[in-house]
């Protein structure tokens, strides 16, 4: 990494501010030259549970769903691509939580995403939407299942019913005995766990076909 990204919390009336300093001794970059930089940005409240009823407004607070290049990934936006799953298939509504970025660690991050909505009246049906590749391992599949239940059983008895729909990464590695063992420890009626995890999906923007993960199918299938 040649430059350092400093941000400098606002204090006294004067506002935060961030900073780009230069981290090692470079003889390329000299007065005059163009240095392009790239970062991520995310406003105020992009963790909090928002409402959409129409496909562009999801794009314009999450991105485009996916990428118009024939290379790299394919995927931009996971929340994009799975509302755009949902609208499709006559969603007329959506409650999204974006996941909290400081938190690392996916199943605290649902966890966190499911208390937003712990109480809200609205939420009817919930579908974990992850990053590709997550959950891969059997472990992590049986912690994603056993906190959505576990939210959807208790938010139920409080008077809040509603369904998760659980699908799984394209590169779940239980195989089908793996997805039978975790429909059965979950063996609830509060939470479905959707088949195949894996998908081949056209992508009209670079006009390339890829597979994605089964949570996009939950999405259709809400």
């Amino acid at each position: 990494t040649d430059y350092l990204v400093i941000e400098t919390a606002a204090s006294g009336g004067n506002p935060s501010s961030v900073a780009i300093k230069k981290t090692v001794a470079d003889t390329n970059a000299r007065t005059g030259t163009t240095v392009v930089v790239t970062y991520r940005y995310l406003p105020p409240g992009y963790s909090d549970p928002l409402v959409f009823s129409d496909y562009d407004d999801v794009v314009a607070a999450y991105g485009p769903p996916l990428s118009t290049l024939t290379s790299g990934d394919q995927i931009i936006s996971p929340l994009s691509l799975a509302a755009k799953q949902a609208f499709a298939n006559n969603a007329s509504r959506l409650i999204t939580v974006a996941f909290d970025p400081s938190i690392s660690d996916e199943v605290t991050a649902l966890n966190d995403a499911l208390r937003k909505i712990g109480t809200d009246y609205r939420v009817g049906l919930i579908v974990p939407v992850f990053f590709p590749g997550f959950p891969a391992q059997p472990g992590d599949a049986a912690a994603v299942a056993t906190a959505l239940n576990t939210h959807c059983v208790l938010a139920t008895s409080e008077g809040y019913p509603r369904i998760g729909m659980l699908g799984l990464a394209s590169a779940f590695n239980g195989g089908d005995a793996g997805f039978i063992t975790l429909a059965q420890t979950v063996a609830n009626r509060r939470t479905v766990v959707s088949y195949p995890t894996a998908l081949g999906f056209f992508n009209g923007y670079s006009g390339t076909t890829t597979v994605v993960d089964g949570f996009y199918l939950a999405a259709a299938e809400a």
